[in-house]
């Protein structure tokens, strides 16, 4: 009978003891950040020019820009004509000009709300980074071991320890 009882208590307290959950170790949730640094747009993507092809024929002639004294012209039939001074430039030159003139202040515009739809991103982006990090706070102190978790194992081998003295006494009883 003592016998028995002595093996079901061995057994139960193995079984007791070998429940213990898996270890947390207890460190900084992340010691990095995933998220980028914030990066201006011409960092990302340069301001590239659209197609001129729309704006400019390719039978417009392209040459070397002139520069023009101011003075008077005289023609072959003796018609004066006053030139002011300046640079002369193509048609094709021209075209561009007053597409890239016009289109200026769209690029302006359209980086001011660039920029800013990054900065709301990337502070967004931020701020969720920040609700993952107590996530991970939270569900690694919900993980924490708990005093019988960190001490089963003493505790078994102390039961052990016991059942086998215990053991050892009952058969000198019998024994005797």
């Amino acid at each position: 009978m003592i016998m028995k009882s002595t093996v079901l208590l061995t057994t139960a307290c193995l079984l007791f003891a070998s429940c213990a959950p898996k270890q947390v170790l207890n460190e900084p949730p992340l010691q990095y950040s995933f998220m980028p640094k914030y990066l201006a747009l011409d960092s990302i993507q340069p301001l590239a020019d659209q197609d001129t092809s729309v704006v400019v024929d390719s039978t417009y002639k392209d040459f070397l820009s002139v520069a023009v004294d101011p003075g008077i012209l005289i023609t072959d039939d003796g018609d004066t004509v006053r030139v002011p001074g300046g640079i002369l430039i193509s048609e094709r030159k021209a075209a561009l000009s007053i597409y890239y003139e016009a289109a200026w202040p769209r690029h302006v515009q359209e980086l001011k709300y660039r920029e800013y739809l990054m900065r709301a991103y990337y502070d967004k982006a931020v701020a969720a980074e920040v609700v993952y990090q107590d996530e991970i706070k939270r569900l690694r102190k919900s993980n924490e071991r708990s005093w019988f978790e960190k001490s089963a194992a003493y505790i078994g081998f102390g039961a052990a320890l016991l059942t086998m003295i215990l053991r050892d006494y009952a058969l000198d009883k019998l024994l005797d």
